[in-house]
């Protein structure tokens, strides 16, 4: 078991099971792949030692202000960025994502993304790994295909995606944690050559740190 401790609520999180370093978040071999899968998972997880909730402790587990207020000012303003982004998701005509009660995950899932790039390119992999079918694609295109493909999924029914308890589920839609977080990405965008203002280039982003 992969464990995280968390000094900002003081207990130990087992978010990350060993079993869970297969496909897809696991390649053996492929460091490229693993940047864009694993490691954005790790980079969620430890976000959220940071997040509208574990913000609020210090190293000892103790809910206690930390931040100036201009400090929690401009956190909250870079949080409702996100709440009002998110709130935009429509996933039918009467269905959309709630974006306050999402915002802690798709935090985690903008910065993870975020971190793990940086990761992966301070790593400095020089050689282009192929994969069969997709040899067409650069190192840097195969990390964000492997984030989206990391939440790739087939609805079991026709209306799977709304119906699996999205009013009370803190995560959003595995269609909108890839979208969301790649809109947001000036990395993404630059890779992909996505033109500024295009559906996946708004000129409007948000980001926390």
């Amino acid at each position: 078991m992969i464990i995280f401790y968390s000094m900002f609520t003081n207990r130990c999180h087992t978010d990350i099971p060993a079993g869970i370093l297969q496909t897809p978040f696991f390649y053996k071999g492929n460091d490229v792949v693993n940047y864009g899968a694993i490691g954005t998972v790790i980079g969620h997880e430890i976000t959220h030692g940071f997040d509208i909730e574990g913000k609020n402790y210090d190293i000892h587990g103790h809910k206690v202000p930390q931040w100036t207020p201009d400090s929690e000012r401009q956190y909250l303003l870079r949080a409702l960025c996100f709440v009002n982004q998110y709130d935009n998701f429509k996933l039918s005509l009467y269905t959309q994502v709630n974006g306050t009660r999402t915002l802690g995950e798709n935090m985690a899932d903008n910065v993870g993304l975020k971190q793990s790039w940086k990761a992966y390119k301070s790593n400095k992999i020089g050689q282009r790994f192929h994969l069969p079918g997709l040899t067409k694609y650069t190192n840097d295109q195969l990390f964000f295909l492997s984030y989206a493909n990391l939440w790739c999924r087939v609805p079991t029914t026709k209306n799977d995606e709304q119906i699996q308890g999205i009013l009370q589920d803190e995560h959003s839609p595995s269609l909108v944690r890839v979208i969301g977080s790649l809109r947001n990405s000036l990395d993404f965008a630059k890779v992909w050559n996505c033109p500024a203002g295009s559906p996946m280039n708004p000129t409007q982003k948000c980001t926390m740190w």
